[in-house]
């Protein structure tokens, strides 16, 4: 039976989705997951995301963004693609006014308020393959050096920013989240899918 938590990238490489227990009484749809990427030959565990669960299936189903990139219409050109960790933390940094990049942004983790920070984005490259992607988000922001023995500087922080993993999504992997996204919110949300459906 296939894991309905585990959309796959490769034999080895996958997206978890980590649903927090839910009561009873408690609002399905409220309920929140973690979202891992697990690469189990490489043995690499990044814990990236924090959503809700609807909301995470709902992207992946429903939104459109997953079937964009299916048809190549999230093209990131070669100098944002680049840049695209370190201009989203300038702009929450004020540094610069504006940006596109959130365009291409998936998920984040910077508001569980667990460090570190990481954000992930989605795009088509110019060959018009998928690309993931997962930057790390400066986590100090507001903060003083007094108040947390790990602080650094943004400006020492962004010295020697790179992404953290860079992978590319094949098509056919990538049209089969569809569907299971949309089994999985039936599992999760079971009450609100059947209300809503």
């Amino acid at each position: 039976m296939t894991d309905l938590t585990r959309f796959m990238i490769s034999d080895t490489e996958y997206i978890q989705v980590l649903p927090e227990p839910v009561d009873k009484d408690e609002c399905e749809v409220c309920a929140h997951c973690d979202i891992d990427y697990v690469d189990e030959e490489k043995n690499i565990h990044i814990r990236f995301g924090y959503n809700f669960s609807s909301s995470f299936c709902y992207s992946v189903a429903e939104y459109g963004r997953v079937q964009k990139l299916i048809q190549g219409e999230m093209v990131l050109d070669g100098n944002a693609a680049k840049n695209l960790g370190f201009e989203w933390n300038q702009y929450f940094e004020g540094k610069i006014k504006k940006t596109i990049v959130g365009n291409y942004h998936c998920w984040s983790n910077d508001h569980k308020q667990i460090r570190p920070y990481f954000s992930s984005w989605m795009y088509n490259d110019t060959d018009g393959n998928i690309i993931f992607e997962i930057t790390p988000n400066y986590p100090w922001s507001n903060e003083k050096k007094k108040d947390n023995p790990g602080w650094i500087s943004y400006k020492k922080f962004m010295e020697s920013y790179k992404p953290i993993l860079k992978t590319m999504i094949p098509k056919e992997r990538l049209q089969q989240w569809i569907p299971q996204a949309k089994k999985l919110k039936k599992m999760l949300v079971p009450s609100y899918t059947a209300e809503n459906a």
